[in-house]
């Protein structure tokens, strides 16, 4: 079972962590902190065709009665490095819910995707035994 976040807490604002030092504010639909952003170049948009970055083109959850989603979102590092994941929820206006990001690599995502029974929307599941991000096959910040 997924933890489902507390509906009492704001959403994470650009005012309250989700920007990168620079002070640029998030897009509606996307996640970005000092060490990592959604990556808008890649992937679907998230449901209404505001931003791109989902792997997949609906949510993994939605909860009707709050209107939160979460989804799984390429990621890009702001060093430039991308291949990275994360799972991401939005509340029903598409700010992010959470301020600090987990992040996984293809190995991850590969385990993930076998664990939800999925594969990517190209029907290529990962390689579990692909190169773990970091020495501990992800990283959280």
């Amino acid at each position: 079972m997924i933890a489902r976040p507390p509906t009492s807490a704001p959403p994470a604002s650009p005012q309250s962590g989700s920007s990168p030092p620079d002070g640029t504010p998030a897009a509606r639909y996307g996640m970005r902190n000092a060490w990592y952003r959604t990556d808008t170049s890649r992937g679907y948009s998230h449901g209404d065709g505001t931003t791109r970055g989902s792997v997949f083109p609906d949510p993994l959850i939605r909860h009707d009665d709050t209107g939160d989603t979460m989804w799984l979102e390429h990621v890009r590092a702001h060093d430039g490095r991308g291949d990275l994941f994360w799972l991401m929820w939005y509340d029903r206006d598409g700010h992010p819910r959470l301020r600090n990001s987990a992040i996984m690599g293809p190995r991850d995502l590969a385990i993930l995707l076998r664990g939800l029974g999925r594969s990517l929307p190209d029907g290529h599941v990962p390689e579990s035994d692909a190169s773990p991000v970091g020495d501990n096959s992800g990283s959280s910040r």
